[in-house]
């Protein structure tokens, strides 16, 4: 169960109903991370921006991005970003195989290497050094240019962001999503 009520915009103050709409004109909807950000409003217009151009302006592709975002799911154990991130996964292509192999914490084989590439790139941010290596920074800024290595970098880092907050306040996992073991 959430800590929060899920919030509305008439009962918050107007630096609060501000948020809202900001981050209506950047999501189209209030909900998971944001539902905790409009409570921070300056917060939480902020991080909409940083979302809005990670998740529809990056130009990295979609099914890569959500490798990477389910990757980050799972490592922070985070129900939320995992249930509605596994569900875009599979409305990008994203096979089957892959996401279980997230899901059981391996990594799958027959990655294309753009897919290749990215896990491994995940798996060395998101390991206990948190560092990625030179061979692999180079071949992210070979393969896909230095500003498309900054977005798959951004990518994992955005999301990291916001499974502390969903976990810190235990946003509730939308129904009919995917359950994450933790």
């Amino acid at each position: 169960m959430a800590r929060l009520e899920l919030p509305v915009r008439e009962k918050l103050d107007p630096e609060g109903q501000g948020a809202w709409d900001h981050v209506m004109g950047n999501r189209g909807h209030i909900g998971g991370p944001f539902t905790v950000l409009v409570h921070s409003p300056d917060l939480g217009k902020r991080v909409s921006d940083v979302g809005a151009y990670i998740r529809f302006e990056s130009g990295l592709d979609k099914g890569l991005r959500t490798i990477a975002v389910m990757m980050t799911a799972r490592e922070f154990n985070c129900r939320f970003e995992w249930a509605g991130w596994t569900k875009q996964g599979r409305e990008a292509g994203v096979p089957e195989r892959i996401i279980e192999a997230i899901r059981e914490r391996r990594r799958p084989e027959g990655l294309t290497p753009d897919q290749e590439l990215v896990m491994t790139f995940g798996q060395q941010i998101l390991s206990a050094k948190h560092r990625v290596e030179k061979s692999t920074y180079d071949a992210a800024v070979q393969r896909f240019g230095l500003k498309g290595a900054i977005d798959l970098a951004m990518t994992f880092g955005y999301f990291a962001m916001l499974t502390f907050t969903l976990n810190s306040f235990e946003v509730d996992v939308p129904e009919g999503g995917d359950v994450l073991p933790v």
